[in-house]
């Protein structure tokens, strides 16, 4: 039997197989649609694709399988959930998601790419000292406090600015598909810097 995969995105055949394994019903139209989100991203062209329906109608296992796929043509995923349960700091999903990042990425890259990280060590306290001596403008001693970036439109605009960079960095070498879950759990700050990002 012929294949009539269309392959010419690029994608392998042994992205394809590996997938195979994996039974998922009823989604086809969406699953397409973000595979070719995806694809596109992978070639330089990112966008921001929101799902959006009831609970519990299969959101999460979509985007777990466009993540698989992601994977299997090479992309690296990350993952933020928003916690409903309160008492999670402001910017929680996107801690997660650059602290898998920053998991898999060498430190130089990081300090060569973003000279921003003293104002993201503001919502990721394990950059405090890290390998970079940047601090906030008229703050020279590094006491730029979270609540203030929140606040403060100029601070919290540096603030996302140097996130943006930061991903722009993790995705220089590989494509990288950012997974935030629960949104409608998200505090104002998360939304407003996925706002920036996109």
């Amino acid at each position: 039997m012929a294949d009539t995969r269309d392959n010419s995105a690029g994608v392998s055949d042994s992205a394809f197989n590996s997938l195979a394994g994996s039974v998922f019903v009823g989604r086809a139209r969406e699953a397409e649609i973000l595979r070719s989100a995806m694809i596109e991203a992978t070639a330089g062209r990112g966008r921001l694709v929101v799902l959006a329906g009831e609970p519990g109608i299969g959101k999460t296992r979509l985007a777990q399988e466009t993540a698989r796929f992601a994977v299997a043509t090479g992309a690296r995923v990350a993952w933020g959930r928003c916690w409903a349960g309160g008492g999670a700091p402001a910017f929680w999903p996107w801690i997660q998601l650059i602290r898998e990042c920053l998991d898999a990425t060498p430190g130089e890259l990081l300090t060569e790419a973003n000279p921003g990280l003293s104002y993201i060590a503001q919502i990721l306290p394990e950059l405090v000292g890290a390998k970079t001596p940047h601090r906030m403008p008229g703050d020279p001693g590094g006491a730029f406090k979270l609540a203030e970036a929140s606040r403060e439109p100029g601070k919290r605009f540096v603030l996302f600015d140097a996130i943006a960079n930061l991903l722009k960095a993790f995705a220089a070498s590989v494509p990288l598909m950012i997974v935030l879950d629960d949104l409608h759990d998200a505090d104002e700050d998360s939304l407003l810097l996925l706002r920036f990002v996109a």
